[in-house]
């Protein structure tokens, strides 16, 4: 990764000089021909200041064509007319189209004058020149004769000097250099987290939890290898859960099974027992394995959404009041009171099946807690129906309250230690609850019992 990381850097950055480097060329290719005539303007200006300050100008004019970076030049006269003749040679051998108006004006005011080297032959062949100009030259010499002198010279337009080609090249190979040295080293800032992650993840599918992430670098990775902690840690607590959840589901289970196999054993000796009895016990140990199967199917159905609703537009403390009866057998039994107070009717949109399943666990719930009494009460809030199961047992420790709805937890008669039951009844009622848009929470004090709040909306 490290490697594919820096040589992305100095590809990015070899593509950056280049897009710089043909932008520059084209916008030299555009302004060429006014960059060499400006060029050709200062190069002729420099030979005339030699000139002028050289009595023997026409000797020496030799010599002078090498300075500057013009191609050549020549000495040239120019007459009222404009013509252009060579001071130096044969006049036939440089032949300048006539000067207007305009340019004898400016080349009498010693300026330069720029001319088409396209209109221009050197002995009788076209010049072959990008740019050609005229600039005057006061010579003092009697030799010279009348008419104004000027330096002819012509250069070509260079697209790209070797002195810039040079810096090009020297900048591509330091921008591609210092872009690689900075891309080694912010790839080993991006890839060592991102490689330490990748390891913990691997960890993590190999059923490996103690690989905790301890990351430096940019804060998006930091806060990234935070989340994979907090990934690990509930992981690792829900597989705990999960061994847990087995633990209980298997206790739960075995003990009814044993009940059953020993009674059946009993029958089969042929010992004298009270048949009639026995299968009562029988029966009621079986229903009690039924309706923890049941309740494992539903959990499981709930988990994956793949549980079916059949919503219905009814009244609910009508509901209450219709299971009364078979609670107040519930209760009788355990020498409790059940006092049920819904005398209004509440109309909520919700599967009747399942909101008697809920209530039914909480009933049996509080039927396991509570020392006298419990009390079912119906009323609203805004457009809520509230269904409050209260019960005068021994209440919830604090640090229980949060674990009442999980699968695996169930407390035992006192209401602080676990008895080892799955409490799958509470899990599946609370997601019951919430699947039907509503909610189940417990409010529970160690002194004055507990209380389950089961919310609906209304309709």
């Amino acid at each position: 990764m490290v490697r594919r990381l820096t040589a992305l850097f100095a590809i990015v950055a070899a593509v950056s000089v280049l897009l710089l480097a043909v932008g520059v060329v084209s916008f030299a290719g555009l302004t060429r021909q006014s960059t060499a005539e400006a060029q050709l303007s200062e190069d002729l200006s420099e030979v005339a200041s030699l000139l002028d300050s050289d009595s023997q100008t026409p000797r020496r004019a030799g010599r002078l064509r090498s300075l500057g970076g013009i191609d050549s030049f020549d000495l040239v006269v120019v007459d009222g007319g404009g013509q252009v003749t060579l001071l130096i040679g044969q006049q036939n051998e440089l032949r300048v189209p006539a000067l207007d108006t305009n340019q004898i004006e400016a080349l009498q005011n010693e300026g330069f004058v720029s001319l088409d080297p396209d209109m221009i032959t050197d002995r009788g062949e076209p010049l072959e020149a990008d740019v050609a100009g005229l600039q005057s030259v006061t010579v003092l010499s009697e030799s010279v004769p009348n008419g104004d002198v000027a330096v002819f010279g012509v250069s070509d337009a260079e697209l790209l000097s070797p002195q810039l080609f040079g810096w090009f090249v020297f900048s591509f190979l330091a921008a591609v250099s210092l872009a690689a040295l900075i891309g080694w080293l912010m790839a080993k800032r991006i890839a060592e987290p991102i490689l330490r992650i990748e390891q913990a993840t691997a960890d993590i599918a190999a059923g490996q939890f103690n690989n905790k992430l301890e990351l430096s670098g940019p804060p998006e990775l930091v806060s990234l290898g935070g989340s994979v902690n907090q990934m690990t840690d509930r992981l690792q607590q829900s597989k705990e859960a999960d061994r847990q959840f087995l633990l209980s589901v298997s206790h739960d289970l075995k003990t009814p099974l044993t009940v059953v196999k020993g009674y059946a054993e009993a029958l089969s000796s042929g010992a004298d027992v009270d048949r009639v009895e026995i299968g009562n016990k029988i029966g009621a140990h079986s229903q009690r394995l039924e309706a923890m199967v049941t309740d494992i199917l539903d959990l499981a159905k709930l988990g994956s959404n793949r549980f079916q609703f059949n919503p219905a537009h009814y009244d609910i403390a009508a509901q209450i009041r219709d299971l009364n009866d078979g609670w107040q057998l519930l209760a009788a039994e355990k020498d409790l009171v059940l006092v049920v107070d819904a005398p209004q009717s509440y109309s909520i949109e919700a599967d009747p099946i399942r909101v008697a399943q809920v209530l039914d666990n909480l009933i049996g719930n509080a039927l396991k807690f509570a020392r006298n009494q419990i009390r079912i009460a119906v009323t609203s809030t805004g457009s809520v129906v509230e269904v409050r199961v209260e019960d005068d047992g021994p209440g919830i420790r604090p640090e229980n309250v949060s674990k009442v709805f999980d699968s695996y937890y169930s407390l035992s008669a006192d209401g602080d230690s676990v008895n080892g039951g799955s409490g799958l009844g509470l899990a599946v009622s609370k997601q019951l609850a919430v699947k039907m848009s509503g909610s189940l929470e417990v409010a529970s004090t160690t002194t004055s019992g507990s209380t389950m709040l089961l919310t609906l909306q209304m309709v």
